[in-house]
């Protein structure tokens, strides 16, 4: 499933885009599009990965609860160290916004916080989706592991259901809809249509057959669909943005998951080439800290050119230089920090005896890079 680092690395790239040259939401929404491919993906690499512990539970010397804490133990030490080391130094170095809702942030409950605000509030504004996902971690893999296999199908179907309906309610109800696309019940489409493809390509329990109609579904529905809301945007016709709000994001889900459900089969030809590019796949390794440290390269930046007498009149440069700085910092916090914290995972196999399944190994990897936004 190497090619999923490449579709990180897409995401990733697509929300730098839409913050460093603003322009180009006019256009396409990036920074959305990027943020929900990196849900899809989530819902996918963490439900494979639970459903894997589900299996290996009823062997002999396993537990659903011990999956669960290993689980945990896992998510704390790709997700936490980097998050929490970012707080603390914007903190230090009184960037405003991460004094004001520091509390908010390190419970992981900034998108709380700005549905609260009604609004972004500067470099932080990005942590909302990682706050989803974290309060998304907490849940999902209790109903993985804990409901009877034969509503799981059912189940997810209705948690995707979730995301267009709880988008509804804010247009009906009107006002500032903010919280009906940044708190988790509005990411759950995205979430479980990542999910449901993990569910139907399950080794064990899948549904080939299923599968396959359900990335045809992506294909020739959700994307001819989601490209004809654009359009309309474009055209700016009457009437058009309640139907853009609601379901927007639901076509989206289903035309990603076609994506990573190629993906992960790996793609073949010129896409699947494009996939292999080595610099995407290490854009695709960092994507986590790319997107945690890039709003703050808006400030830092910005100063430090200023420091030493360096222009940023011309807006491409300033986008090359904002996207060089954050890929290198990203890097460097990758290897030297993030990397050798990450390896520890190595004490906390899923499994008890040594020798984890292969399959098991790949979820591992490619969670351990970034099963999502947050990792």
């Amino acid at each position: 499933m190497v090619q999923l680092d490449a579709l990180r690395a897409f995401a990733v790239l697509g929300v730098l885009a839409q913050h460093f040259v603003p322009v180009t939401e006019k256009i396409l929404p990036l920074g959305s599009m990027g943020v929900r491919l990196f849900f899809v993906l989530s819902g996918f690499l963490i439900t494979g990965i639970l459903l894997k512990c589900r299996e290996d539970s009823e062997l002999p010397g396993q537990s659903k609860g011990f999956s669960l804490r290993r689980f945990y133990a896992r998510r704390f030490l790709r997700i936490f160290p980097v998050y929490y080391l970012v707080l603390i130094v914007t903190a230090i170095i009184n960037i405003r916004p991460s004094r004001e809702a520091f509390f908010w942030n390190v419970t992981y409950l900034t998108n709380v916080y700005l549905s609260i605000r009604g609004g972004t509030h500067g470099p932080i504004s990005h942590f909302w989706s990682l706050a989803v996902e974290e309060q998304f971690y907490l849940v999902w893999p209790w109903l993985i592991l804990f409901i009877p296999f034969r509503w799981l199908p059912t189940t997810v179907v209705l948690t995707i259901l979730v995301g267009p309906l709880f988008r509804l309610a804010g247009v009906i109800e009107g006002g500032n809809l903010f919280p009906f696309v940044h708190l988790p019940f509005g990411c759950l489409d995205s979430l479980g249509a990542g999910a449901l493809l993990a569910i139907l390509s399950d080794r064990s329990t899948g549904n080939a057959s299923a599968r396959r109609v359900f990335s045809n579904v992506g294909l020739f529905a959700g994307l001819p669909l989601c490209i004809l809301l654009q359009v309309l945007h474009w055209l700016d016709v009457p009437g058009h943005f309640p139907w853009m709000f609601v379901l927007q994001d639901f076509f989206m889900a289903l035309a990603f998951a076609w994506l990573v459900a190629g993906a992960a089969r790996g793609f073949g030809g010129v896409a699947g080439s494009l996939l292999k590019l080595k610099p995407l796949l290490y854009i695709g390794t960092i994507s986590y800290g790319i997107y945690v440290y890039h709003m703050f390269m808006l400030i830092v930046v910005p100063r430090a050119c200023q420091y030493i007498g360096v222009s940023l009149a011309n807006p491409v440069l300033y986008a090359v230089i904002l996207t060089t700085v954050s890929i290198a910092i990203a890097a460097s916090s990758w290897h030297f920090f993030e990397k050798p914290i990450n390896d520890l995972k190595r004490y906390f196999p899923y499994r008890r005896e040594k020798g984890a399944s292969s399959r098991q190994g790949d979820l591992a990897v490619g969670a351990s890079s970034g099963a999502g936004v947050s990792g």
